[in-house]
Parts: structure tokens; sequence; C-alpha cells
């Protein structure tokens, strides 16, 4: 969900942070029906789901018509009755509508995905090698059993048998290994849009890395040092996956036409979808794992909350993305049958201070064609929060640290989350890390205290008694975006920054992301890391990835490392808790509060556990159940 807020509290705003009643408001949009859904074998009830209109034109995919219900054979009596008792439908049956902030771009060949669609297609309709439940314990999914030298340097994966690709674009016969060496080959193409190119790259593909194809199902890995990190990319959590797509699939039609064709092997086949509109999967009958209970699902993009809200209320969707307040209003409102999953401190508030990147002499930056190509500049020199030496006890660096340790202490968290939260949540001191995790390891006494007297001196003991102009860059994506940027911002006025905001859409905003040109501060939000903070560290801050939060440096990437080649977990943690404590110290971390997740279900949809890391789109969707 990326801690949905009510847009329609942008029209207010948000002057001042300490209103304590924000009144909701907004026009409803005048919607258009979505495409009808497919009818299921036995009739159900199909609500009649309305969504805007498309304003992005997109790869539209035929729906396949459905096949004639089977008439069920009565069960044979002791003695004549008038008529057999209808038998109850055996198979996935009746439809979901889910209301969104945001439906993923068509996309299927995986160096040509951008992080939402591959999130998309990884929790619903390309499997993965692993998975995770909800404690994050790990499962095997497309691997049946892998095994691991004493020394942690050989891997061997055996895979499932019989796995049959999808056939709504074709027959491509049964997932293999060579599917599986061709799927990691594929997502780190050079150029590869990826957000996890550049883990596949290091875990699979490093200097003196061997991924060998043994038979039919089964491959080996042999690496020169240690990862920790191999099962991490590969389990299903949505953002941070590699789903497998067909090697004939691709080859056959060539990548053009195979990126608008989604050919997978998960329990829900894609059969019609719409960029920024819907996307419709079917339930693929008795499907090698798990079929699903519901016969669709149909995933409808709503931009402004309170259209998806009143769709809700009105019975149209089962379940949505939604904000605290709009989760307030369904209480009170009590739609009949409503329930809730609730799940505590899912959605952590920072902002990511862009521009710190200080190891452009890493390799994975030069070369003919670097696997990280730099844009120029690569960072700037004349703002105040960024230093132009990388050396921690140099002057500039001390003076850029004053600063942001003033943006930071000038925060009223716990403002934001009375406010922006409606109480439903708690300052947050520690990125990426859960509240387990931070009690379990003793980062329970990490604080940030608000001292606006002290932001202030510190200002002026860096050269800046008058305060300065800051940039600031909100996105549509995590919605709310806007308004926690908003809110901060005005805390910043006070010790005399004057705050810039500049809204982009998401996929404009990125590339500089990847190119490491960005410099302002950006609003953003994630669910806790799983299994552990080195799986967004690796993702945010490593100089080998694909795109960066902003901080790069060679202090930093040594732990990293460290950390990725330590194979004993208190060990590991204790390098991960320095990690952290380089950031804190550094004032390179802002993290804002987190905040609870509520997710409503209507009447004809049960609860079910959904597994870690998937909180904010939900997972396991094939287990959602009738009710």
């Amino acid at each position: 969900m990326f801690g949905v807020f009510n847009r329609r509290l942008l029209t207010f705003g948000l002057l001042l942070i300490l209103v304590a009643i924000i009144i909701a408001c907004g026009e409803e949009a005048t919607p258009t029906d979505v495409p009808a859904p497919t009818q299921a074998a036995v009739q159900a009830p199909t609500p009649a789901a309305t969504v805007p209109s498309a304003t992005t034109a997109a790869t539209a995919v035929a729906v396949p018509a459905p096949a004639p219900a089977a008439t069920p054979t009565p069960v044979a009596a002791p003695v004549a009755a008038p008529s057999p008792t209808p038998q109850a439908m055996v198979g996935p049956s009746g439809s979901l509508n889910v209301g969104m902030a945001e439906v993923a771009p068509v996309s299927h060949v995986l160096h040509l995905q951008t992080y939402s669609s591959f999130k998309y297609d990884t929790l619903m309709t390309h499997e993965t090698m692993f998975r995770r439940d909800q404690d994050a314990n790990l499962h095997p999914m497309l691997v049946k059993e892998w095994d691991v030298d004493p020394a942690g340097l050989v891997w061997t994966f055996h895979f499932e048998e019989g796995v049959p690709w999808h056939t709504t674009f074709g027959e491509w016969g049964e997932f293999s290994a060579d599917d599986f060496i061709f799927s990691l080959e594929n997502v780190t193409t050079e150029g590869s849009r990826h957000g996890n190119a550049g883990r596949v790259r290091r875990d699979f593909f490093c200097d003196g890395c061997s991924l060998t194809l043994v038979d039919d199902y089964t491959v080996r890995l042999e690496r020169p040092t240690v990862s920790v990190q191999i099962t991490w990319h590969s389990f299903r959590n949505g953002g941070s996956s590699v789903g497998m797509i067909s090697r004939k699939h691709v080859e056959t039609v060539g990548e053009d036409e195979a990126n608008f064709q989604s050919v997978g092997t998960g329990s829900w086949a894609l059969v019609e979808a719409k960029t920024d509109d819907f996307r419709r999967v079917e339930a693929v009958e008795d499907h090698w794992r798990k079929t699903p209970a519901f016969k669709e699902m149909t995933w409808i993009q709503f931009g402004e909350e309170s259209t998806r809200l009143a769709n809700f209320m009105t019975g149209d969707l089962d379940t949505g993305q939604f904000s605290l307040d709009s989760i307030a209003e369904i209480k009170e409102q009590t739609p009949e049958g409503v329930e809730y999953m609730a799940f505590p401190g899912q959605i952590l508030w920072r902002f990511n201070q862009m521009g710190h990147n200080y190891f452009n002499d890493h390799e994975s930056h030069h070369g003919d064609n670097p696997p990280v190509p730099l844009g120029d500049p690569a960072f700037s020199c004349d703002i105040p929060y960024i230093s132009c030496n990388r050396d921690l006890n140099s002057e500039e660096w001390i003076n850029a640290r004053k600063v942001r340790r003033a943006l930071n202490i000038s925060i009223d968290r716990q403002k934001l989350v009375n406010n922006l939260a409606f109480g439903e949540g708690e300052p947050w001191y520690v990125n990426y890390w859960t509240k387990a995790q931070i009690d379990k390891w003793g980062l329970d006494d990490w604080t940030i205290p608000y001292d606006v007297e002290m932001a202030k001196e510190l200002l002026a003991d860096a050269g800046y008694p008058d305060g300065f102009e800051l940039d600031m860059i909100v996105t549509d994506r995590p919605p709310g975006s806007d308004i926690v940027g908003q809110a901060v911002a005005t805390m910043w006025q006070g010790i005399g920054v004057d705050v810039k905001i500049e809204r982009l859409p998401y996929v404009a905003y990125r590339p500089t992301l990847v190119n490491r040109t960005a410099t302002q501060y950006h609003s953003y939000n994630n669910t806790p890391s799983t299994p552990e903070p080195l799986n967004f560290y690796g993702v945010f801050h490593s100089t080998a990835n694909g795109f960066n939060f902003g901080t790069q440096h060679p202090d930093l990437e040594t732990l990293l490392d460290k950390a990725a080649a330590t194979p004993d977990e208190s060990e590991r943690f204790a390098v991960q808790i320095e990690i952290a404590k380089w950031l804190f110290d550094q004032e390179l971390a802002i993290p804002l509060f987190g905040e609870n997740m509520v997710w409503p279900l209507s009447a004809r949809l049960g609860h079910w556990e959904v597994g870690a890391g998937t909180i904010d789109w939900l997972g396991n969707w094939e287990d959602a159940p009738h009710r």
C-alpha cells in the first residue's frame, strides 16, 4: 500500500501539521465501466466495478471464452428421490475486484521491467525460486530442494518437474533448469531496468562465479566467496524477487512481442490488461502447487482515493489500498459483512537524501559497458547537506553533516504520527529494520530528539544562520508522499529552510536514481525489510545495484560486502548494526514514522496469511478464501 493517504487532503495543503482534525472532501469522479468480467462456471455475484477512463494507451489481451460448466453427476440413493440434490462445485468460482492506487505497466521481459511490473508478476503470475511465510521462514517454490557445501561456496538447486507454462499465448512446455539460467541471464542484460539486476550479477555472475546446467532440473552455482543473499532476491516478495520466464517463448516470438505476453507458471494467468487502468487474471485450474478459490480477479486503478472508497462502500470492490482516515470512515459507516486484516507497523516512512554518491571510482561505473553507468554530474558540491569531500573527518563533511543533523532533529515525529497516521503508528529511528529486529538486536534505545533551537545552532555553525533553500521531490508513488513531504517542509520552515517542492511521476524520477544524478530530498516508504535489513541495504545503497537511494560510499560498501560474506547470523547482524550505525551517525538516514496498515474485506472475501514483505500489495492471493 505504501502508506496510502487520502488525496482529498491535498486540497488543504496541510499548511499546519498541528491541525488535529482533517476534513475529508473531494469531487467524486464520474466512472466508466470496467471491461465485463469472465463468467465463472457456476454463477456467482459479479460486482460491476467502475474505473476512471485510462489516460495511457496500452496493450490489451483478449479474454479467452470460459469453458462450459460440467454437469454434476447425481449421487446414487438407496431409494428413489424426486431429484438429486445439487452438488457443491469443485474448483475455483466467483470474482474478486481489488482497488489499487496504481496498476503496474504491462511488461513481462525481465530486463525491460520497471519495479511495479516485476512486483506484480512475482506476486501473481510468475513464480520464483523460493517463498517466505509471514514469519519470514524460507520455503521451496520452483526450487524443490537445495544443497550448500560446508564452505558455503557451491550451491546445487533441484527444480520441480512437470510445472507447465501458461498457455494463454501458446504451448511452451514445462519449466526447466535451462529456463532458470535464461531468466537470470535476461534480468542482467546490459542496460537492464530491473531493480534486482545488480544483485543477480553479484551473486550468480560475479568474477569467478560459475553457473552450470547439470541436467534438465538441476543447476550448480560455484562462487569464489560466500554470499548469504542467494535466497533473498529469489523469494516471493514482490519487489525483491526475480520471476521465471520461458526461454522458448521469448526466443520464439522475440522480446518485443514477449514483453506484452504474460507467460509464467503461477496460480494466476493474466488474460487482460491495460496500463494505468486494470489487470485481470484467471485461476489456473489443477495448478501444480495451489489452485485459487476464486475463478478470476481484477485489479483496478483508481487515482483518486475518494473514488476507490466510494466503490468499496457500494460493494463494487472486495478490498483495496486505503489510508487510515478512509478505514476510519469505512468503520463509521459499517457496511454489512465488512471485516479487516490489520498489520501493525508495516509502512515505514522516511526521506531519501539524494546526492551522496562518493564511490564513483567503483568498477561498476567504469569500462566500455559499465553495469551501472553514471550520469554527469554524479553528485553536486554546492548543496549545504552534500559534502564535496568523502573524508568523514574533513571540514566539508563535518559541516554538511551538521546541516543534515539540523534537518533531522527539527522533525516532530510524534506529530506526524498523530496527524498523518491518526495515531495508528509510532516514531521510527532506524531505516529498514522491523520492530522485532530492533528489539532483538538492541537498537531500541536509538532515538532522534526533536530540538528546533539546537537545529538553528547547527545551521549557524555550518555557515547558514539564515537558512537555505532545499529541493524536495514528491512522486505519485508511494501515495501519500506529497502529504508527508508538505508536513515536514512546514516544520523545516521553522528553522529557516525554504523548501521547493517538485511533483513528478515516479517513472520520470526513477532514471535519476539509476544514473545517480538526483540531489533532492525524496519522501518515500517501504514495508520493513525481510528477512534481514541487509536485503534493503543491498538494494538501496550498494554501488553495484541498478539504482540507488542517495548514498554510496567506500566505507559503506566495505560493510555491505562484509555482511554479505558472513554466514553466521549473529556475526552478520553485528555487521548490519555497524551499517545502521554508520548511516545513523553520518545523518544519512532520516526515518520518520511507522504506520499501521489495514485492508478491509467485503463479505465475499475471508482472511488469509499473506507472507513476509508483501503487505503493501498483499501476497499469496491464491490462498484468498471465499467467506
